[in-house]
């Protein structure tokens, strides 16, 4: 291969990606996921604009998330609309909802009013946020604790150390 300028290299590599994505979605569908796009170089994000304007999504689905909340106005992510793209925005959870979903995880009929509220201030409704928090509570075992009936809110630990920020 001859030398070319970064932006020709970066094309030829961008080609690459859809010859092998095209051959691999004719064997069988296929779904490829991008995840955290928020924090892709510019490499990558035009990688995901040309999939989106080259591909002919018959048998294969890209799936690119990102927080449109942590994205630059500039960024290609933001102009990425029209054609075979379809914006799915989601909703940080509710504070209710928040507790809610803290509930079900721990199998608990209801939250302790010590903790209610607290884990949405500190994750604003972001289900992942929620997800992470809870697991890392339950491997310190301070504040949750793993007991022969299920999880427990030791609530003196809580009001000690509090939830992690």
């Amino acid at each position: 291969p001859f030398d070319l300028a970064p932006s020709g290299a970066q094309q030829r590599l961008n080609d690459a990606i859809v010859q092998v994505l095209r051959v691999a979605a004719q064997s069988r569908p296929m779904v490829v996921i991008i995840e955290d796009a928020h924090w892709a170089d510019d490499a990558t994000q035009v990688l995901i604009n040309y999939l989106a304007r080259v591909l002919d999504f018959g048998s294969m689905m890209v799936c690119v998330t990102f927080r449109s909340d942590e994205l630059e106005e500039d960024q290609l992510l933001h102009k990425l609309r029209g054609g075979p793209v379809k914006r799915i925005p989601i909703q940080s959870l509710s504070p209710e909802r928040t507790d809610e979903l803290v509930e079900s995880m721990l199998g608990l009929p209801r939250l302790p009013d010590s903790m209610r509220g607290q884990v949405h201030r500190i994750t604003s409704g972001n289900t992942f946020f929620v997800q992470e928090l809870i697991r890392i509570l339950a491997e310190e075992g301070t504040v949750l604790q793993r007991t022969l009936d299920g999880w427990r809110v030791d609530e003196q630990a809580l009001a000690e150390v509090g939830l992690p920020e």
